[in-house]
């Protein structure tokens, strides 16, 4: 709902909040065989390649291998690689993990079901 469109059931307008859209989770062969979807697992977080710092966000307290919980199918893509703040790596392609623009926030990922290092999420979510 935040980006600009998604196409999750069949091409839906967003509210545009963050520009970009929703789509399939991307094929990804790991050796010769397709990757799951639904997506049920636990990864890594790795910063973006964005100028937002994590000293300044809801990963403030985070170090690169806290690991989240994630079940989904489709993946969020901001127009501006400014507006990921986290991503995960499978096999080879950047997933965002987190998606920012101004105080607007969009996590992939279950924190409630993320144990410790989601907590830390939600408190500094809540501190801000």
């Amino acid at each position: 709902m935040l980006l600009d469109e998604s196409d999750k059931f069949e091409v839906t307008k967003g509210l545009g909040l963050i520009s970009g859209r929703v789509e399939k989770f991307p094929k990804i062969k790991d050796k010769n065989n397709l990757i799951k979807v639904l997506q049920i697992n636990w990864h890594e977080i790795v910063p973006a390649e964005s100028s937002i710092r994590w000293e300044n966000s809801l990963l403030k307290e985070h170090s690169f291998n806290d690991s989240l919980y994630f079940v989904h199918s489709f993946v969020a893509r901001p127009s501006n690689m400014d507006n990921i703040l986290a991503n995960y790596n499978c096999y080879g392609v950047q997933i965002p993990e987190i998606i920012i623009k101004d105080n607007i926030i969009g996590c992939q990922f279950h924190p409630e079901k993320s144990g410790e290092a989601g907590l830390k999420i939600l408190k500094n979510f809540m501190s801000m």
